[in-house]
């Protein structure tokens, strides 16, 4: 047997066509004629595997309704009473478990017809942040556009006061170096020493704050040791590096006038708030690029919807056919159980 249905399916094209010729010939020379409804009986039995749960489904439905109208005198009247009852509480539960199948292929093709719930979940996610950014920002870009307005005003003012400032400063720092460098130079034990420590740092270079730091911290180490010097002297040594620092930083600042830096010293909850609205900018731009790329997985899906449809499908008859079966012979058994009952009863009265 199984030799033979591995030859079927090994050559299944060849089979299927001598199948269908073969039965079409014979076919025709029993019924002629009627060979047509052949096939439109062929399609009926198949299609009665589908419809006929259905029907029985209904039948379960009437036969509820028929049991709830019976007075129950003429329930327990027969000998298989409970048995009756059984196979009554088995087909409630046909018809409910059928129709949960029902509801749960609803919901399951609902779900599977959807993207997946990561997918949506994490898409609500970041609209509702992008959401939430839109609305804290509002406030904070009314507030720069007003620190804006107020620097427009006083832009000019600020700078001319900023730069007064700084002039003061370069005056006040070189004019006490001056002081220092007429005491310290006519020093009789360390004037050497600190022509040295001018020498080097007029001599060094100051294109820019760090080498300012990097010069200022090497004469500090070797023009100011701890152990060599007086107090009262080192510590005049270490001003006048200092001054000299300061007097060069403050000119180099001069020079660059950052308007950022100035607004800093003048607005400082500006600069707070600018580097804030910069940050949201950049997660609102990285939010953006994610919510794109989740719209992309976030597609309905077809093939997902009718397999859950057709699963649901397949389930539900094969239940009902399994199930209804059951009931059938059950009822049955009752039937010829009754039947015999009364068929005893008219032969004992006879």
């Amino acid at each position: 047997m199984s030799s033979v249905i591995f030859t079927l399916f090994d050559n299944i094209l060849w089979s299927a066509i001598i199948f269908f010729v073969l039965f079409i010939g014979i076919t025709y020379i029993f019924v002629r004629n009627k060979i047509v409804l052949v096939f439109v009986g062929i399609a009926k039995i198949l299609l009665s595997v589908v419809y006929s749960p259905f029907v029985y489904y209904k039948k379960g439905l009437l036969s509820l309704v028929a049991f709830s109208g019976k007075p129950v005198s003429d329930i327990s009247a027969g000998r298989q009473y409970l048995l009756h009852r059984i196979l009554m509480y088995v087909e409630t539960a046909l018809v409910i478990v059928a129709t949960l199948i029902i509801v749960s292929g609803i919901i399951n093709g609902y779900e599977s017809f959807l993207p997946p719930k990561e997918v949506r979940t994490a898409l609500t996610s970041i609209e509702k942040h992008l959401e939430e950014l839109t609305k804290n920002n509002r406030p904070m870009l009314d507030k720069i556009e007003m620190l804006n307005e107020q620097w427009d005003i006083s832009r000019e003012k600020v700078n001319a006061h900023y730069r007064s400032k700084l002039l003061k400063m370069i005056f006040t720092e070189n004019n006490t170096n001056f002081g220092l460098d007429k005491k310290l130079s006519v020093h009789d034990q360390y004037g050497n020493s600190f022509s040295i420590l001018k020498s080097f740092l007029n001599n060094s270079s100051i294109e820019s704050k760090e080498s300012l730091l990097n010069t200022k911290e090497q004469a500090e180490r070797l023009y100011v040791p701890l152990d060599t010097l007086q107090v009262e002297i080192r510590e005049l040594f270490t001003e006048y590096i200092a001054n000299w620092y300061a007097s060069n930083a403050n000119t180099i600042d001069l020079k660059v006038m950052d308007e950022t830096i100035i607004r800093g010293l003048y607005q400082k909850e500006f600069v707070t708030l600018y580097q804030t609205n910069k940050n949201i900018i950049e997660d609102y731009y990285s939010s953006m690029t994610s919510l794109k790329m989740v719209k992309a997985e976030a597609k309905y899906r077809y093939k997902e919807f009718a397999s859950s449809v057709i699963t649901t499908f397949l389930v539900f008859i094969s239940f009902i056919w399994v199930v209804g079966l059951f009931l059938e012979m059950m009822w049955l058994a009752v039937d010829i159980a009754g039947n015999v009952s009364k068929l005893r009863a008219v032969l004992a009265n006879e």
